[in-house]
């Protein structure tokens, strides 16, 4: 909706739509009502949603991304600027409110997650928050069931597929056979651990610098759970 609306006030606002984006959302959706509260009084709605981090340059962007778009409908039909202010407010309403139904499901998770995991131990893995955490304990369950790493790769899915035809044989990408909400947990977790930890750096730039291999390919190899699993056995003999 908003894209449509005002096509250059994604760019400004970030595709996620932060804090700063909803408080601007919920209130001034309208371009025509963006530009009558000017500069000023929109960098001070921006400071204090976002604590300082958006303040007068971020407001010089969005007021450039409203006054395209007045010029862009202006004597056109099609885009009612008043009901689509109204329509991004009740947007907004709802991302917050599935927001807080998330931050309470956060806390319940956390919770069960010191219950089955009292050591710590998923939270002590590079890239692992509470959610990741919470997810990965949750979907792979108790990790004595595997006898190796190789058995939790393929349990997730990204071990290679194969090709056969004739003759020949090849192995072009991973078998994305699982738990989809699990890969995608570990694979947002390696995102996070490779710009954190060093020797998982080391790793990722190997991959893609010396051997060629995509970005996202890179971070799968290794697979997160091979460096996770010596963790995994130390805990299982303790």
């Amino acid at each position: 909706m908003l894209q449509l609306a005002m096509p250059e006030m994604s760019e400004a606002l970030g595709e996620e739509l932060g804090k700063g984006a909803l408080a601007v959302l919920s209130r001034y959706g309208d371009p025509r009502h963006m530009l009558r509260l000017g500069r000023a009084r929109l960098a001070q709605v921006l400071i204090k949603a976002t604590r300082g981090a958006w303040r007068e340059r971020k407001a010089e962007q969005i007021l450039f991304a409203a006054r395209a778009a007045v010029e862009l409908w202006e004597g056109l039909e099609g885009c009612d600027c008043a009901e689509v202010a109204e329509d991004l407010a009740a947007e907004v309403r709802l991302i917050r409110s599935i927001e807080s139904e998330l931050r309470e499901l956060d806390a319940r998770a956390a919770g069960v997650l010191d219950e089955i995991d009292p050591d710590g131990l998923h939270l002590s893995l590079p890239g692992f928050g509470e959610r990741t955490a919470t997810t990965v304990a949750g979907r792979l369950g108790d990790v004595r069931r595997f006898p190796g790493a190789s058995k939790v790769r393929s349990y997730v899915g990204v071990i290679p597929g194969t090709n056969q035809s004739g003759q020949s044989e090849s192995r072009p990408r991973l078998t994305k056979a699982g738990d989809h909400t699990l890969r995608h947990a570990l694979f947002m977790a390696a995102e996070t651990a490779r710009r954190l930890d060093p020797q998982l750096a080391a790793i990722y730039h190997r991959q893609v610098i010396e051997r060629g291999n995509h970005h996202t390919s890179a971070r799968w190899r290794p697979p997160l759970p091979r460096a996770w699993w010596p963790s995994c056995e130390r805990s299982v003999r303790t």
